[in-house]
């Protein structure tokens, strides 16, 4: 059994092994080929009047952000280390088992603490773009 990635079924490469028939394939690639362009164009229309304090860009946003985290958590957790970790080397022994949750579980608390740190740095820069008060602003304050 093969190991797939998130683009097992749109990439280029497993496009074409893929048992669908032309049409379909035309149509996963061509939305593959646009998706990007067309997310520039859309934000370099909207961004005349996009205002980036109103609370509902900042909702907007904060839902963008989650859904995407979650989608990165679970290919992270389920196509990714899912199968390392359901590997029979892995299987067949339980303290590198603990081992590997240990360390999936530090790596995780890590990045969390350097995320935490990141933010407050950026609360804490003199030269934050909208010149306002940073913390009000993070907090959805119109301006």
């Amino acid at each position: 059994m093969t190991r797939n990635g998130p683009m097992s079924l749109i990439g280029p490469v497993k496009l074409s092994h893929a048992e669908y028939k032309l049409m379909k394939k035309a149509v996963m690639a061509f939305f593959f080929a646009v998706t990007t362009p067309f997310g520039i164009a859309l934000g370099m229309a909207l961004s005349n009047s996009y205002r980036e304090n109103s609370p509902s860009s900042l909702i907007t946003v904060g839902l963008l952000n989650a859904a995407s985290a979650g989608l990165l958590i679970y290919m992270a957790l389920v196509d990714l280390l899912a199968a390392d970790f359901m590997g029979p080397k892995l299987q067949a022994s339980i303290h590198l088992q603990i081992k590997s949750y240990v360390a999936v579980l530090l790596g995780a608390g890590l990045m969390s603490l350097m995320a935490k740190w990141a933010c407050e740095r950026v609360l804490e820069d003199k030269d934050y773009p909208s010149g306002g008060d940073k913390a009000t602003t993070y907090r959805g304050a119109q301006t």
